[in-house]
């Protein structure tokens, strides 16, 4: 192991000719810090240019969504959490079939 120009040991040989500079910078907010009501207070007006069309399906009023958007979103839904399990100490462990029962509602 070889000591690196900072005082630290480096394992690895590939690395000892690298210089090693610390980072002295002090890092500050510009700036009041706003509180979470003033975060959460902030609106932006959103033009309706912008909002897919609603159309009336009957008595059910659609909007049409792009299918990439919805695709986007339907893999992000396979790792939200759909449902809680508690288990206590000394239960047999669930299989695939038994977590999907009770998960149903």
């Amino acid at each position: 192991m070889a000591e690196g120009s900072a005082g630290f040991l480096i394992p690895w040989t590939c690395l000892m000719d690298r210089k090693v500079c610390p980072d002295n910078k002090v890092y500050s907010m510009t700036g009041q810090r706003k509180t979470f009501a003033q975060a959460l207070g902030n609106t932006c007006d959103i033009p309706l240019s912008q909002l897919p069309t609603p159309c009336i399906k009957g008595d059910i009023i659609a909007v049409q969504i792009d299918e990439a958007d919805y695709l986007a979103g339907l893999e992000d839904c396979k790792t939200h959490l759909h449902g809680r399990v508690i288990l206590s100490k000394g239960d047999k462990p669930l299989t695939h079939l038994d977590l999907t029962k009770k998960l149903q509602p």
